[in-house]
């Protein structure tokens, strides 16, 4: 038998032949199909990580709107908590107790000298600068004698309009919160809302007080100096 057709070599031919074609043949279409599942597989991690990325920007900017949104809500809070900036018998704002009506005018310098203060020939009016949530500024109204006779509390606001401004013809919501806060610290006392001009205003007279109240301010006399 020829040596070339011995059964022997014949397999190992084969195998030589088979082992050629796969090396040839089908390692470099196996190893092409993996290259494109891993590019695939690439760019879908790509696209995911560009994914989540831009999820991730969209939560980012939501949580800062909402912080704004959860900061103002606060703010707007403390704003109507006037049931504590006002207590029974004490007709004066949290924070602004220091000048009273009779004391002399030159006392608002002195306990608001840090604070912005425009001189006129009636009144002396104190800008807050965000020093009080409650109030923007005060107006001290003064007499002959020099002497502070009524003061004006201007309500400060989150907003630029929104929290002060008149609601179907009442109080809005801080006007409202701050004359509920004066009928209970001063309770058995006589109240009266109505339209004054283009303002929604009560009034409510106590045993030593006038208090007026609109959507934007509140106005505090004494009731002996109004007789």
């Amino acid at each position: 038998m020829d040596w070339k057709n011995h059964p022997v070599m014949s397999a190992l031919t084969a195998g030589a032949v088979t082992m050629a074609f796969c090396v040839t043949t089908v390692l470099p279409i196996w190893t092409k199909v993996l290259e494109n599942k891993v590019d695939e597989y690439r760019k879908e991690n790509e696209l995911l990580k560009k994914t989540v990325e831009q999820h991730a920007e969209i939560l980012r900017k939501a949580a800062e709107r909402y912080t704004v949104k959860i900061a103002n809500l606060e703010k707007r809070n403390r704003q109507l908590a006037w049931d504590e900036i006002i207590i029974p018998d004490t007709p004066y704002p949290k924070g602004f107790r220091t000048v009273t009506i009779g004391d002399p005018i030159s006392k608002v310098s002195e306990e608001f000298g840090s604070h912005e203060i425009t001189n006129t020939k009636f009144w002396r009016m104190v800008s807050m600068n965000s020093d009080s949530e409650a109030i923007s500024n005060v107006s001290y109204y003064f007499d002959e004698s020099a002497k502070v006779s009524h003061i004006l509390y201007f309500f400060a606001s989150p907003e630029s309009k929104t929290a002060v401004e008149d609601v179907n013809g009442g109080l809005g919501p801080i006007g409202y919160s701050a004359f509920e806060a004066l009928k209970a610290a001063f309770p058995d006392t006589k109240s009266n809302c109505e339209m004054d001009e283009d303002k929604y205003k009560c009034t409510m007279i106590a045993k030593n007080y006038i208090f007026k109240v609109t959507s934007s301010t509140y106005h505090l006399e004494t009731y002996r100096q109004r007789r």
